[in-house]
């Protein structure tokens, strides 16, 4: 296995006016060497588009690496004029992805409230992913989809999404916080998806006393924290993960960002990799 870190975890930062170039600075000195794109406009001086020619060099000026390519697409909402521009919006990023290099690409399915038609949502997230996995095939891209707390949420519908779609080409990023967005027991959800996973967040969560939001499938509130510093079992999780064959990437995601972030993630970053196997 292989730590690296995604962008995402920085988000606090940018909001505080952080440049990409002192936030892989910063990747850097976390001691680490591989990080993970995201294509958030807001990440990239509003314009990603623009930006994307200078990321590789960016990369290189910090002595890092690409471990994937992140985009965030939603295929659930019941406007099909909607889907079809995420549609759009994801043969964008495989172009993007292609672009810079990477193999994969991790995409989400969308967002599902507990009392949704769950079955229908999965069949629209399998119906868009199908219009353009034939070029995820082409370009050699293996499309990652998370359990993103929607649809799909749990390791079982992760499950009835990649074999509805059919290809080779599409396979698990597991999010092991996200479980428990969806109800599911983070190690029950690992154990059960592993056999199918190419990417990992890492991430964690305090489960609180207090009820779940309205309309969520949690079966209790959810508080994001430093990774090791709540009720996620992080070290179960990752040994599942490697006892299954995996060996890719372990990316921290930290998301607490009622905690400086600086000091945060540098103690998610040390915890993942005291514990990973």
């Amino acid at each position: 296995m292989q730590l690296c870190i995604t962008q995402y975890c920085f988000n606090k930062l940018y909001e505080q006016g952080a440049t990409s170039d002192e936030v892989f600075a910063f990747c850097k000195e976390l001691g680490l060497d591989y990080v993970e794109i995201l294509d958030y406009d807001r990440f990239w001086n509003n314009d990603f588009e623009k930006e994307i020619v200078g990321i590789p060099d960016l990369l290189e000026k910090h002595g890092l690496k690409m471990a994937a390519f992140s985009t965030n697409t939603m295929f659930t909402g019941e406007d099909a004029a909607e889907r079809e521009e995420n549609v759009k919006m994801a043969l964008r990023a495989l172009d993007h992805c292609e672009e810079l290099g990477a193999k994969m690409m991790r995409i989400f399915g969308g967002y599902a409230a507990k009392d949704d038609d769950l079955v229908m949502k999965r069949e629209w997230v399998v119906s868009s992913i199908k219009q353009f996995v034939g070029v995820a095939e082409e370009k050699g891209i293996t499309l990652a989809i998370e359990n993103h707390g929607g649809m799909p949420g749990t390791a079982e519908e992760v499950i009835e999404v990649i074999q509805g779609v059919g290809s080779d080409n599409l396979r698990a990023a597991i999010d092991i916080g996200n479980f428990l967005i969806a109800g599911q027991d983070s190690l029950e959800g690992t154990q059960k998806l592993a056999h199918l996973c190419t990417h990992v967040h890492a991430k964690d969560f305090k489960l609180l006393q207090d009820p779940p939001k309205e309309g969520s499938r949690a079966k209790a509130a959810l508080k994001s924290t430093v990774i090791g510093e709540g009720d996620v079992k992080v070290a179960e999780c990752l040994k599942a993960l490697r006892d299954a064959g995996y060996d890719g990437f372990i990316s921290v995601e930290f998301e607490a960002f009622d905690v400086d972030s600086r000091e945060g993630i540098r103690r998610s970053v040390k915890f993942v990799e005291n514990v990973m196997p």
